[in-house]
This record gives C-alpha cells, sequence and structure tokens, in this order.
C-alpha cells in the first residue's frame, strides 16, 4: 500500500433510525438489539480502498432534538457524512434534508468568500431496508441526491447489507476529493 488516510465521519439523522446499529454492525461486526439513546460514541477502523489505508474515527452522534445544537460542531470537525433515515419513517427523511441544508450553511458560513464552495462527501443511508412497512420511495431519495450530488445507499445494519460499501463509497469520495482541483456547489433546491 503506497498511502494512507485518517478521516472523520459523522453520522448524523434522527433518533431510532439505527445511527448505533450502522455504527457496531461496521467497527464490531454486531448487531445491538437494545436502543439505548446515545450523546456521542466514538468508534475506529481501519479499512483499506483502492489499495489505500484509511483510518476512520467514526462519530455516532444524538438523535434527540436536545442534542440538536451539537450537529454544529460535528459538521464544522467532520471530513465526511452519513445521514441516516429509516425506510420506514418519512419524517426521518425530512430530518435528513433538514440536516443536509445544515451542512450546506455551516460549510458556506465557514468559507465566506471562497468559491466555489466545497462540500464535504455526504451519502444518504435508508436504513432497515430488510422492513417490509417501507414508506420512503426509493426514487424520491434518489432524486434528492442526485439533485444535491450525494451519494444513496439502502442499508440494513440487522442483516449487514450494504454497511461496508458505504463507508467505503464514502472514504473512497474523500479520498477523491482531497486529490482533486475541482470543487463542488451545494444543492441548489434550498
Amino acid at each position: 500500500m503506497s498511502q494512507s488516510y485518517h478521516f472523520k465521519i459523522v453520522l448524523l439523522g434522527p433518533t431510532y433510525v439505527g445511527k448505533s446499529a450502522i455504527s457496531f454492525r461496521f467497527t464490531k461486526n454486531t448487531f445491538i438489539t437494545a436502543y439505548d439513546p446515545t450523546i456521542e460514541q466514538t468508534l475506529s477502523k481501519t479499512i483499506e480502498v483502492d489499495n489505500k489505508q484509511i483510518y476512520l474515527d467514526i462519530y455516532d452522534t444524538a438523535g434527540s432534538e436536545q442534542f440538536r445544537t451539537l450537529h454544529e460542531l460535528y459538521i464544522k470537525e467532520g471530513d465526511g457524512f452519513i445521514l441516516v433515515y429509516a425506510v420506514n419513517d418519512s419524517d426521518s427523511f425530512n430530518s435528513v434534508k433538514d440536516i443536509y441544508k445544515d451542512i450546506v450553511n455551516i460549510t458556506t458560513s465557514m468559507n465566506e468568500g471562497v468559491t466555489p464552495l466545497t462540500l464535504p462527501p455526504i451519502i444518504i443511508a435508508g436504513n432497515k431496508c430488510d422492513l417490509d412497512d417501507k414508506v420512503v420511495a426509493t426514487e424520491e431519495v434518489q432524486e434528492f441526491c442526485n439533485v444535491c450530488g450525494c451519494d444513496f445507499q439502502e442499508i440494513s445494519a440487522k442483516h449487514n447489507k450494504n454497511i461496508s460499501l458505504v463507508f467505503e463509497t464514502l472514504a473512497r469520495r474523500l479520498v477523491e476529493q482531497q486529490g482533486s482541483v475541482q470543487k463542488k456547489v451545494g444543492c441548489s433546491i434550498l
């Protein structure tokens, strides 16, 4: 392996969407069944992507509204983001759209006067795709991601479906962004 990288990945989303289940599944290959509200938890894992060693610090954040003020700090400190909603909860996808807007607004204010704006890589992850009561249409999320330039993946922490893929894709985007002189512009649907 020629190069190594170190990135801070932040999982953001409302409560009950499975952020902790995702981070535990990825770092420990364990599915947690009991719900224990998270304030903040940091896990780490080293992966290999495209012959590059990538060390990830994964911040599992609080989804509760009472800790929403911490989101600004996570957004300022994070290198890349996984925005998590539950496919069986349309309100959770609406929350993810709001979090995306927060990332754009905070990134814009941090880079005032700098154009074009470089957004950190973002993946929208629809967790619980193993459930039969899906209410958030894949096409709706894909359309949002196409407009905003985010990657999208439906996942299941319970069945370990596409969990590693999400983190590997985000790591790949971070490496690409770090090596690229091209800049991205934020979503225009704000």
